[in-house]
């Protein structure tokens, strides 16, 4: 066995006290085979890597017990819980490496990837300059990036998401590990990225005989990928078998309704189940419930009439970003020609791939995007506004949900405060503090969260204050822009309940931009294609899912997992 986890415990120091963070972990990761770590946001999945790279923060573990075996091809089986510093330097990196979520932080922004990819190639071997060149472009080649020296000279911010995490896996490859951990590779990455990114990682585990240790929320993604899966919630493992056997047929009542709580798996329902109507979280451990299936949401009757009109629309970007004082630039078009309505009430879904134009065409609406050509226009007045008073009122009426609550929040600044400035900014007659208090518990918060900061939320929680936040200046049109995506199932299938709910009761019209098709089928009324800046296809859900019309739909459409 490549990795032999035994009995892994972890209490750390926190402000709160002691914190039993793993209880008694055990998992195997075999050579050529892939384990993958599943489980909510908090369940103990990247602590557990954490510990097998020895990244865990020393000035906040309180204990740590167990064995961590590794089978090291060059010093036989260690526990790596016993290495020593100067020995996790011969180590980490070598025979084990990572890849981390999010490439974009993982790179150093300053530097080309070449420069750091040279950098991991150079680690520990003297190689001239020449040969180190040459190993990096045979890694290129393996990770399927072929314009080598356009890659190389590259900056990060200049590859697109899924090229940044190829490079990421060819700097993790560059010291030619025995063991991979891939801690949520692919979440920011659109389906057909994902699909591709998850074919790499098999032909690289069979070509090099990887172990791969596999961590994420992303039910499909596992079961495309692993051969065994360990199911993991609140430091405890609650589900050790073969992927075949989880998937087929779950033994624990939290594998269960992890697996019934995601849109995939409830296609057609207009509101989906949570893991609390499976079971009750007792100190005696989970007790089955019975399963009451929740109330359908009564569907909305669509408004014929559009609250957006948007014709002939066209958004160029410069080359490098920038403009110059002495000649025209020619630009990147990031929208070419697209024309679409949104009718009030609707919930409309843009889908494409990273760089397709969909968040371009969100903040084009919102007006936080020049417009290079064409029109916008809301109950047929233009949205381009000049006057700053006529801007303000239109953008009363006009909010958006970021992707990442963690980020979108500051942190240093209270919960009730930043709703309360957002509702002074519009409503300054109001008692920001009544109306504050509402907007917290009209998404499921309670009067408690007013005073409290957001380390002290969990995501899903976060993202409802985000969804408070936007609902403050009593807006008729919400862009959601990858709003659910860093969220695990379980937390997913709250907000986009919640959404649905609000969307009821406030009649409002939403602007849906994601990467997962089975999110955009549960949510939405109809759906946008959008590939290389051009609308290809427009069709209700149904309809969409039922026949395609165009080859890149079905191609996202066949990608889906």
């Amino acid at each position: 066995m490549l990795l032999q986890i035994n009995n892994l415990s972890l209490s750390l120091t926190t402000d709160n006290g002691i914190f039993d963070a793993l209880k008694g972990i055990s998992l195997a990761v075999d050579a050529q085979q892939c384990t993958a770590v599943v489980g909510e946001s908090g369940s103990g999945k990247t602590l557990t890597s954490l510990a097998v790279m020895g990244l865990l923060p020393k000035q906040a573990v309180h204990t740590i017990s167990g064995e961590l075996l590794f089978s090291s091809p060059t010093k036989g089986t260690i526990d790596l819980l016993k290495l020593q510093p100067h020995e996790w330097r011969e180590l980490r990196g070598k025979e084990i490496a990572m890849i981390f979520q999010e490439p974009m932080t993982a790179l150093n922004p300053v530097y080309t990837c070449g420069k750091q990819l040279f950098e991991n190639i150079a680690v520990g071997n003297k190689l001239g300059k020449k040969a180190i060149k040459q190993i990096a472009f045979d890694l290129l080649d393996e990770v399927k990036l072929h314009e080598r020296e356009r890659i190389l000279s590259s900056y990060p911010h200049q590859l697109s998401g899924g090229q940044r995490q190829r490079v990421m896996i060819a700097m993790a490859l560059a010291q030619n590990p025995a063991l991979l951990i891939a801690d949520e590779p692919t979440t920011a990455l659109d389906v057909t990225v994902q699909a591709s990114i998850i074919q790499l990682l098999k032909e690289l585990q069979q070509k090099r005989g990887l172990g791969i240790l596999f961590i994420s929320h992303d039910l499909g993604l596992v079961k495309s990928i692993a051969h065994q899966v360990t199911v993991m919630y609140k430091g405890k493992v609650m589900e050790n078998n073969s992927a075949q056997e989880i998937f087929a047929s779950p033994q624990n009542i939290y594998t269960q309704a992890l697996l019934k709580c995601s849109p995939a798996a409830n296609p057609n329902a207009s509101v989906l189940p949570v893991l609390k109507d499976f079971f009750d979280d007792t100190p005696q451990g989970l007790v089955k419930k019975e399963f009451i299936a929740p109330a359908p949401v009564t569907k909305k009757m669509l408004s014929k009439e559009p609250a957006i009109r948007i014709s002939n629309l066209c958004v160029e970007y410069g080359n490098d970003g920038g403009f110059s004082f002495f000649k025209k630039k020619t630009g990147k078009k990031v929208l070419d020609n697209v024309s679409l309505e949104i009718y009030k009430g609707e919930t409309l879904a843009v889908v494409g791939e990273s760089g397709s134009g969909k968040t371009t065409l969100g903040m084009s609406i919102l007006q936080t995007t020049r417009i290079t050509a064409g029109t916008i226009e809301y109950d047929g007045l233009s949205v381009s506004l000049k006057n700053y008073k006529a801007r303000k009122a239109f953008r009363k009426h006009f909010q958006l949900v970021f992707q990442d609550p963690y980020s979108s929040l500051n942190p240093r600044i209270s919960i009730g405060k930043q709703i309360e400035e957002a509702v002074r900014n519009f409503n300054p007659d109001k008692n920001s503090r009544t109306r504050t208090i509402e907007l917290l518990q009209m998404v499921g918060m309670d009067e408690a969260a007013y005073n409290k900061y957001p380390h002290e939320f969990s995501g899903g929680q976060r993202q409802r204050i985000c969804i408070a936040r936007a609902l403050a200046p009593q807006p008729q049109f919400l862009v959601l822009d990858e709003a659910v995506s860093a969220l695990d199932v379980s937390v997913q299938a709250q907000v986009l309940n919640l959404l649905k709910k609000l969307q009821q009761e406030l009649g409002l019209t939403y602007f849906f931009i994601t990467h997962d098709l089975n999110v955009a089928r549960f949510s939405a009324d109809r759906i946008v294609v959008v590939q290389h800046g051009k609308l290809v296809e427009l069709q209700t859900t149904q309809e969409l899912f039922n026949s395609p019309q165009s080859d890149y739909t079905k191609q996202l459409l066949g990608a889906m997992h």
